[in-house]
């Protein structure tokens, strides 16, 4: 099963399964009437989440490679990309914002280099 692709490469190798969190909420509207009762009107769901990847050489995927990959489906800091939301048990086609951060860079025996980062996700 595919988790995310991203410009129609299937992501799903490199990342660590444990760690992938991707769901979508419900956002609503609320106020309050002159008796203090709250009503709420619902608006969209929206997905958000989070998951690692690994890459180091497998496929020919290193760092650079996957960076390429996902900045050739960036435009204006929004992404493009396909991804399984977990609660409702559907892949969706989504533009979402994203947030990278570096966990590892460790050098392996073979000269490549093993990279571990965290990518956030919040839907448009």
């Amino acid at each position: 099963m595919n988790l995310v692709t991203v410009n129609d490469i299937d992501i799903t190798p490199y990342i660590n399964k444990k760690s992938y969190k991707v769901n979508s909420k419900m956002e609503s509207e609320s106020w309050q009437d002159g008796n203090f009762v709250e009503h709420r009107i619902q608006v969209r769901k929206r997905i958000t989440g989070s998951f690692e990847i690994a890459v180091y050489g497998y496929q020919d995927m290193d760092l650079q490679a996957f960076l390429d990959n996902w900045n050739e489906a960036v435009d204006n800091g929004v992404v493009t990309m396909g991804l399984f939301v977990q609660n409702d048990n559907q892949f969706k086609a989504i533009e979402a914002y994203y947030d990278m951060s570096g966990v590892a860079h460790h050098e392996l025996l073979n000269g490549d280099y093993y990279d571990r980062v965290t990518i956030s996700i919040t839907e448009r």
